[in-house]
């Protein structure tokens, strides 16, 4: 029993060492190699983040409304208020819809980053499109697509995209 009071006794001391003795117990005022770690980390934390809003907001929103050929649902991941020819945009999407029997989306996010409201997106996108009239032969497109985005009270929005073809019937 002497032992272990004595054991005590010396951690005692020792805590009483650290907390009265000057600069015994500071953290170290210089970083360490290792804190660049955090930040690099944090960075990658807010690209997934956006990744994910936007895949949340208008990629499976896209997907899912491409093939289930639901022209309101494909609409409405674009900013009316922004994307430029917005009943152009209507007219290519109703006559891409109304082609096919069935329809494949695929997507893949490359790249993605955000300032102010705004965001720009590259994906591979792949659109594979069986016909109504069996006489048609089914389309296969692949190709890197890049969005831009605005921030909208609803969510991300796709305010433009290239090639500005990639959805034409």
């Amino acid at each position: 029993m002497a032992k272990f009071i004595g054991h005590s006794a010396s951690v005692v001391v020792l805590a009483v060492l650290l907390v009265a003795v000057p600069g015994g117990a500071q953290e170290p005022t210089a970083p360490l190699a290792d804190d660049a770690a955090p930040v690099q980390a944090q960075a990658g934390q807010q690209t997934l983040d956006l990744q994910d809003a936007i895949a949340r907001d208008v990629l499976e929103p896209l997907q899912a409304g491409m093939q289930s050929r639901n022209l309101k649902q494909v609409l409405s991941v674009f900013d009316a208020q922004s994307a430029p020819s917005f009943p152009q945009l209507q007219e290519r999407m109703k006559a891409l819809l109304d082609a096919f029997a069935s329809v494949q989306f695929r997507y893949k996010i490359l790249q993605a980053g955000s300032e102010k409201g705004h965001a720009s997106m590259t994906c591979e996108v792949d659109l594979d499109g069986i016909p109504l009239d069996s006489g048609q032969v089914p389309i296969r497109r692949s190709a890197q697509v890049r969005l831009q985005l605005t921030q909208t009270a609803q969510g991300w929005r796709i305010s433009s995209y290239s090639p500005s073809d990639f959805f034409n019937p």
